[in-house]
C-alpha cells in the first residue's frame, strides 16, 4: 500500500526504532502533526500569540482572521456554509457536545459497539439508554451487527445508532 507521498510531510514518521521505520497506530489518542501544521503553529506561537475572539488588538484581530479563515476553508472542503463548521480540539469534544446537545433522555435509547473507544461510550451513557452490541467487520465498508445478543435486543424505531471507526 502506497502512502502517496504523505508521509513525508510528517516528520516523527522519518524516526527509525530499532532500525525499523515507525509506524504510527495511536491517532486516537494524539495524532501526528504534518510539517505544514507545525510550521503554522510555530508561526503563531513567534510572531501571534494572542487569543481568539478575545481582544481588540492587532494581534488578537489576526488570530481570529486566521481562525476564521480555517473555518472558510473548512466549510469549502466539505462543501458546507463557515457558519455549519465547529471546531474544536478533538473527537472526544465533539462526541460530548453532540450526545450533550440532542436532547435525549434516559428512555431513549442509543446503540454503540462494544469495542468503541471509551470517548464514544460515556456521552451516550451518560444522555440516555445505552445498548452495547457486537460488531464484527467481514469487509471493510460492510458490518454485521447481532442486536439478539446480550442487551442489544428490542430496538424500537426511536433508536439511535453511533458509529466510530
Amino acid at each position: 500500500m502506497s502512502d502517496l507521498g504523505v508521509a513525508a510531510d510528517f516528520p516523527l514518521l522519518s524516526r527509525r526504532i530499532d532500525g525499523r521505520r515507525i509506524v504510527y497506530l495511536d491517532s486516537a489518542a494524539t495524532s501526528l502533526k504534518p510539517r505544514q501544521v507545525i510550521a503554522e503553529m510555530v508561526r503563531y506561537y513567534e510572531e501571534v500569540g494572542a487569543n481568539v475572539h478575545r481582544g481588540g488588538h492587532a494581534l488578537s484581530a489576526e488570530a481570529t482572521e486566521a481562525y476564521e479563515d480555517a473555518r472558510v476553508q473548512a466549510a469549502a472542503l466539505l462543501g458546507c456554509f463557515a457558519g455549519e463548521i465547529v471546531l474544536l480540539r478533538g473527537a472526544t469534544e465533539g462526541l460530548n457536545l453532540v450526545a450533550g446537545g440532542l436532547g435525549l433522555k434516559k428512555s431513549d435509547v442509543v446503540v454503540g459497539f462494544l469495542d468503541a473507544h471509551h470517548s464514544n461510550i460515556l456521552p451516550w451513557l451518560r444522555a440516555a439508554d445505552l445498548r452495547l452490541v457486537r460488531c464484527g467487520a467481514e469487509h471493510a465498508t460492510e458490518f454485521h451487527c447481532d442486536t439478539d445478543e446480550g442487551n442489544g435486543a428490542g430496538l424500537g424505531s426511536g433508536t439511535m445508532v453511533t458509529i466510530v471507526r
